[in-house]
């Protein structure tokens, strides 16, 4: 019975840190899918205002 018990307790816990890796993969995917798109805002101002200058 108590082996039972724990062996429920632990698929609990492993379903429960599952949960947080995805979290965190998934939260730490959007950082760096958010990280990517700076660098390109902060390559592409200089140029866009270059061209303003231009216009």
């Amino acid at each position: 019975m108590n082996h039972t018990m724990n062996q429920e307790t632990s698929d609990v816990l492993v379903s429960t840190v599952s949960g947080i890796q995805r979290f965190r993969r998934k939260t730490a995917r959007v950082c760096a899918t958010c990280a990517m798109g700076a660098w390109v805002v902060l390559g592409a101002v200089p140029f866009l205002i270059m061209l303003i200058e231009l216009i």
